[in-house]
């Protein structure tokens, strides 16, 4: 029942922290057509690439050390966590000072500020305090998109900067509410924890380094097709490519908020062998179906329906939408097996998966881009995501069959 409720509620807030962006969606491409809205999704590739080196996976270091450590010090790691988002984002602002780039220094502030908010509703989602994490997921939900609509109306036509600003303003503001409320019920004490301060950058370091890896290698395959987009075709061309991919958001949410639901039940049950492996194999080809059963589903929306929610210029928005449903889909059965070697600490095997998988993805990226059909862009995506999960599954395998030999 736990597990239910939680997914219940985080599939609510996922629901309620992405619906106000994605009605915003229509407002925006009118606002800045479908030219501004593919270079804003150019800059956007900017943003994610920054967060994910100034986040250095922290989330997810911070989980692990939850429930392998205790959180007696919590407030020590929380710290810690945001000392290093600090520390490498302040090298990212000065770069883009030296280099007088206003639209870099903005996405660095916004990147930073995505960070350290993700850090406090990481903290929520594993003390499994699922109503919390809903509220601040529906502060910035509700905030970012009156704030992007008051600064486009007050300020003019810079529309890149305001959008990313108007990120920036929400995220610093909600981060500062949930970080007085967290020491209150967490006091600091920094005097003698110097030796724990200096054990927690390490263990946060070395956690978190050997999923860069894995993070960029996700990164660059979801953005890297929209630069050579940007630079290969034409911006009306990356804008509706950027719409279909949009479009097909909201399942990779459903997936995203269900798995943040399990994870803290996955690792609870892992660790006292309530469940087994083979048990998570069995939801992995049923996850397996869901990404068939999506495709099969969404086909038969008609394209107009898509077209009044954008705007006639988006024609031929389907064919991309489609495309990437399936790219969305295949992340449930990814997830799946991710879940179960970063349990097991199996960091480098993951990232080396990822790499691999880039590798071929940029192989048919630059293939498909050189026989100058964007049409054919999204399968490298398709591709490499099929690509990983045999390969997960193998490792996945083995740990299985290691664990049976010891037991």
């Amino acid at each position: 029942m736990t597990f239910l409720k939680n997914s219940f509620i985080y599939i609510l807030g996922e629901i309620i922290s992405k619906i106000a962006p994605f009605l915003l969606f229509p407002y925006l491409t009118r606002k800045m057509g479908v030219a501004g809205f593919g270079e804003l999704s150019y800059y956007q590739f900017f943003l994610s690439m920054l967060s994910l080196f100034i986040g250095l996976a922290l989330d997810s270091g911070i989980a692990r050390y939850y429930y392998f450590y205790g959180k007696n010090a919590l407030s020590v790691i929380v710290v810690v966590a945001n000392t290093y988002v600090i520390l490498l984002g302040l090298f990212a602002l000065i770069f883009s000072w030296y280099f007088k780039s206003s639209i870099f220094f903005i996405i660095t502030l916004t990147a930073i500020s995505l960070n350290l908010v993700g850090i406090q509703l990481s903290i929520r989602q594993f003390q499994k305090q699922a109503l919390i994490y809903v509220v601040y997921q529906f502060l910035i939900a509700a905030l970012i998109p009156l704030s992007t609509i008051a600064l486009f109306e007050c300020f003019g036509e810079n529309y890149i900067e305001l959008r990313y600003l108007a990120m920036f303003l929400v995220n610093i503001i909600v981060w500062f509410i949930a970080s007085i409320l967290f020491f209150k019920k967490n006091t600091l004490h920094i005097k003698g924890k110097f030796k724990a301060i200096i054990l927690t950058f390490t263990y946060l370091f070395n956690y978190g380094m050997p999923l860069l890896l894995h993070q960029v290698s996700g990164l660059l395959k979801g953005q890297a097709d929209r630069f050579v987009i940007y630079n290969q075709f034409t911006k009306t061309d990356l804008g509706l490519y950027s719409a279909g991919w949009q479009l097909a958001v909201p399942l990779s949410i459903a997936i995203t908020a269900v798995n943040k639901a399990a994870l803290p039940i996955i690792f609870e049950n892992l660790k006292t062998k309530k469940y087994t492996i083979e048990f998570f194999k069995k939801i992995f080809f049923c996850s397996l179906i869901f990404v068939v059963v999506s495709f099969i589903v969404l086909g038969i929306l008609p394209e107009k329906i898509l077209l009044w929610m954008l705007g006639q210029d988006f024609v031929g928005v389907k064919y991309y939408f489609l495309c990437f449903i399936v790219a969305s889909g295949l992340l449930a059965p990814y997830l799946v097996l991710v879940n179960i070697l970063l349990f097991y600490n199996k960091t480098k095997l993951v990232s080396l998966c990822s790499f691999l998988s880039l590798v071929l993805y940029i192989v048919f990226l630059l293939a498909f881009s050189r026989l100058s059909n964007i049409d054919l862009m999204p399968f490298a995506t398709i591709i490499s995501n099929m690509f990983l999960l045999p390969l997960l599954y193998y490792f996945v395998n083995k740990i299985e069959c290691s664990r049976r030999v010891i037991n």
